[in-house]
């Protein structure tokens, strides 16, 4: 896989933001991005049609998340994970081992609004969305992460929020 070029984010008239690559030898001059981030996720979204395709359910599968940025490339987040600390002896959990994934928080900073507010550090992370809420996962579990995957597939409209919510850029 071909790594990110550089790019920086120009404000369009209706306020949205669309991405440029930097010329690295003059900083000051940019050009259309030959390959956009959003290609990465074509990628990624084709990558879970094949694995929901397949009929039988592979136990080796596993998840693995990609956090937001923390320099900003994107706007910066982070995400706060929440476990199962003790097996649940009732209840939508039971049926999972300890130490499972539950849910998510992520928080990002607004650059350009901080910016122009000129507000102060405490302010600078706000909370984002909580993943159970945006996709409606009941827990993150690999049957909950596949049954996901085979909405995203079908469902334009999750791929369409998907897609806002990965860069941190449109939300």
């Amino acid at each position: 896989m071909e790594d990110d070029p550089p790019v920086r984010f120009v404000a369009r008239r209706d306020g949205s933001l669309w991405p440029v690559a930097v010329n690295p030898a003059n900083t000051t001059a940019v050009q259309p991005v030959k390959r956009l981030p959003s290609d990465f996720l074509d990628d990624l979204l084709g990558e879970f049609k094949r694995v929901v395709a397949q009929e039988s359910h592979n136990p080796r599968l596993s998840v693995a998340t990609v956090s937001p940025s923390v320099i900003p490339t994107y706007y910066p987040g982070f995400r706060v994970f929440h476990y199962l600390r003790a097996r649940a002896p009732r209840g939508p959990w039971r049926h999972l081992p300890r130490g499972t994934p539950l849910d998510y928080d992520v928080y990002w900073a607004d650059l350009p609004k901080l910016n122009r507010a000129h507000a102060d550090a405490t302010a600078f992370f706000t909370r984002l969305y909580r993943c159970s809420a945006v996709y409606g996962l009941p827990d993150l579990s690999i049957d909950s992460y596949l049954e996901w995957a085979r909405k995203l597939v079908v469902s334009k409209s999750l791929r369409k929020r998907f897609r806002s919510l990965t860069f941190l850029d449109s939300v």
